[in-house]
Formats: C-alpha cells, sequence, structure tokens
C-alpha cells in the first residue's frame, strides 16, 4: 500500500498507508486532517487544493475537468485538487490551512 506523508504549517506529520486508488480527499482524512470545500466534492470549487511536496508520480494524472477546475479558480497549476487526485505511489502532501 502506498503511504501517503501530510505535512503540517506547525511542522508536523502525520503519515498513512491508503490502498493504491484512494483520493487524497479520503487520505487526508483519515488522518485526522480537515479538508477545505465548498462544492461538497462535486470537482467545481476548487478549494481543496494541494501541494505536492514530494511524488509527483504517486497520484494518478491530472484529468481535463481538474485543469479546468484549476484554470477557473486562478489555482497554481503546480498543485492538485484533493477531491481529485488519486493515490497511486508513496508521496508527501501540504495544504496551507493545516
Amino acid at each position: 500500500m502506498p503511504s501517503v506523508c501530510f505535512a503540517t504549517s506547525r511542522g508536523e506529520r502525520r503519515e498513512i498507508d491508503v490502498p493504491s486508488g484512494t483520493l487524497v480527499l479520503d487520505a487526508a482524512r483519515r488522518a485526522g486532517l480537515p479538508m477545505a470545500r465548498a462544492c461538497g466534492e462535486r470537482q467545481v470549487c476548487g478549494r481543496c487544493v494541494v501541494e505536492v511536496r514530494r511524488g509527483h508520480s504517486g497520484l494518478s494524472p491530472e484529468a481535463p475537468r481538474e485543469t479546468r477546475v484549476k484554470a477557473r479558480n486562478g489555482i497554481a497549476r503546480d498543485t492538485r485538487l484533493a477531491c481529485c487526485a488519486r493515490v497511486a505511489g508513496d508521496l508527501e502532501i501540504a495544504a496551507s490551512y493545516w
């Protein structure tokens, strides 16, 4: 199982193992971290943006819908939406509000 490490702004690190295919949003919840979202996880609002610090290849490829949502909401191209990205390998993730 892939290992996902969540880095918080307080320097805390939470690491959990999740099955391949798990949404980053669900992995964060399992780690006890809140996820910002306003659209009910319908891949619309872009609030669940996360920074991938390590292991970019450990995520599913970015789908066209995610790219459109990020462009429409002015979200940096080098980030991912936790409601869209699925875990495929080991990675480290951070969010500005953790």
